[in-house]
């Protein structure tokens, strides 16, 4: 006989990782401080300084749970950036 049980068993978690597909349906933005927004993307590739698997067709991540924020995050130079709202991503 097989019987299912659910039992209870305290772990530590540190990490959440979120892995999303970027589809058409892909949007970023570029906003000023007042939420203005400076430039848009819509559907395509991810850009390459997000932090991404699969040459940009799935974005991945790691957010500590103590903090809230994101592990795996590097912050983009300006040039990273500028090639992004230009079409041109530069890695």
């Amino acid at each position: 006989m097989i019987i299912k049980v659910i039992q209870e068993l305290e772990v530590e978690a540190t990490t959440l990782r979120i892995r999303a597909i970027v589809n058409d349906e892909f949007r970023a933005y570029l906003r000023t401080p007042l939420g203005s927004n400076l430039f848009c993307q819509h559907g395509g590739k991810a850009p390459t300084f997000l932090p991404s698997c699969n040459d940009g067709q799935f974005i991945v991540l790691d957010i500590d749970l103590e903090t809230g924020q994101i592990k795996n995050w590097g912050t983009p130079t300006p040039e990273q950036v500028r090639g992004w709202t230009l079409g041109c991503d530069v890695g």
